[in-house]
Parts: C-alpha cells; structure tokens; sequence
C-alpha cells in the first residue's frame, strides 16, 4: 500500500494540497518538478494536459469551459501556440497570398500580359509578348525664356527633345568648334609618321636583300648523317650508344630513321665496337 493509504488523505485534501503549491499560486512563473521539459532558457515548456484548461476538461470528460485555450496552446485559433507577433503577421500574410493566387482567373483577366511571368515566356517564345517601339524624337531649337519678374532657375541648353516633327526646312547643325579649340586638339593629338609613296615602297622592295634558297629534304637528310666507317647512321645514334649498357647499336624502334637503319643491316655494316 502507498502511503497515501497509510495517511488516509482524502482526494479532496491531495487536489487542495496540490493547489496550494507555489507551482499553481504563480502560474506565470512555473518551477521545475522532476521529469519536467526544459526550455533553453531553463524554463518549464508547455504542456497541453497540464497548463491549458480546456483541453484538461475535454480529456477528462468534464463541461468545457467557454474560454479560450492557453495562448501557448497549438488548439488556441489565434495564435496556434505562437506568442511571437512578427510570426503572427507572416502568417497572417502568407495565408492571404496562398489564398488569393489560389482562386481561379476572372474573365477580364483571363489572356492577359499582366500575368504572364518570364519563366512561363521563355517556354512559349512565339507568344511573348511584343515591347512597344519607343517614339521618334526629333532636336529642335529650345524656345526663348520669355522674361518675368519671378527667377525661375534653368539650364542653358538651346536644344531639346520632343515627340513632334519639327518645321520643314530644319536641320540641326553640332556647334562648331573655335579655332582656339582646333589648335588645342591639334596640338594634343599623336603625331603620325609619313607614309611612303609607291615609289619609295618598290625601291624598298629592291634593295631588300633576298632570302638564301631552301634546302631539299635530301640535303637536310645528308646534313643530319653521319658517316663511320662505312656504317651510315643518324646523328642521334650516338646518343643512344653512349646510353645503351652493352654498348650495341640501338634497335630498329630506337633509330629515328628506321628506313636507313634496315638498309644499314641488310648490308652487313653493323659494328659492335663503342664509339
């Protein structure tokens, strides 16, 4: 037996004894009982079945109490648990926008540009629709200020745009520079050496000392051969020599000039001997 049997505490002494904790007495504050959910802040989380009236009545089966639920309550309507009231405005926002593009298109909107997004326009490129063409502009004389007694501020262009033809007969013409300014730009701009005559290009044409004739392949073939001893090789056989071991001449795929070497060893030229 417990020993609330052994004290024979009624249930209306437990529930009054519980009551006057300091846990009911500041319900603002909670303090922490053992097996409690913290918070980070180390406070008492909320608990639907301890803190909300109302949702203890319904499980209880009791009468419903005609208030609301808690404000941390997720069944409270208004808040849904959420005390934080920037959160409760972003919500209140996204549920009017979900709303409002969730509704079907009104006639007077259906074929309309204003709702055509690029994304949708870039995969139907043949009904995008068409930029309106600016209108032409024309440079007309700006008209003269007429004179007043109220100072007015303004520019001292004599020139402006606007959408209507200007007079037959006129044409706009860039203000000319002064001489001062001629000079000036002259005297700025780099200098460009004269460029010869056609004369002067073919008797440098002549005078030019002339290219020395190529050599045939034959010739940079016998230039690049060495001669030993009767034993015709390329010029990089010696290389290889001074790198093979045994000192024997290279093989076939070690000559750059396979077609001599062959001709070498069907003649019975080969040598042995290190070079």
């Amino acid at each position: 037996m417990g020993p609330q049997s052994q004290r024979r505490n009624t249930l209306a002494k437990r529930t009054a004894k519980l009551k006057g904790s300091a846990g009911y007495r500041n319900k603002k504050k909670r303090i922490a009982k053992a097996g409690d959910q913290l918070t980070l802040t180390g406070e008492v989380a909320f608990d639907v079945l301890r803190h909300c009236n109302v949702c203890i009545n319904r499980r209880l089966g009791k009468k419903e109490l005609h208030r609301a639920h808690h404000k941390l309550c997720p069944n409270n309507r208004r808040t849904r648990g959420i005390t934080s009231n920037t959160t409760l405005e972003s919500n209140k926002y996204s549920k009017k926008w979900k709303k409002h593009f969730a509704a079907p298109l009104k006639q007077s909107e259906k074929l309309h540009s204003s709702n055509v997004t690029p994304r949708w326009q870039s995969s139907n490129p043949c009904q995008q629709s068409v930029p309106e063409q600016p209108q032409q502009q024309w440079i007309v004389a700006k008209p003269p200020i007429e004179p007043n007694f109220i100072y007015i501020p303004h520019t001292t262009a004599t020139m402006f745009l606007t959408n209507q033809m200007p007079l037959p007969g006129f044409q706009w013409m860039p203000p000319q520079p002064t001489h001062q300014q001629q000079e000036m730009c002259l005297l700025t701009l780099p200098r460009m050496p004269p460029q010869p005559t056609q004369q002067q290009q073919e008797m440098c044409l002549l005078t030019l000392p002339r290219m020395p004739p190529q050599p045939t392949q034959q010739q940079m073939y016998s230039a690049n051969t060495v001669t030993n001893g009767g034993f015709c090789c390329n010029k990089y056989f010696f290389w290889y020599i001074s790198h093979n071991r045994k000192g024997r001449p290279p093989h076939e795929h070690q000559c750059l000039d396979r077609i001599q070497y062959k001709r070498d060893m069907r003649l019975g030229q080969e040598t042995n001997s290190r070079i």
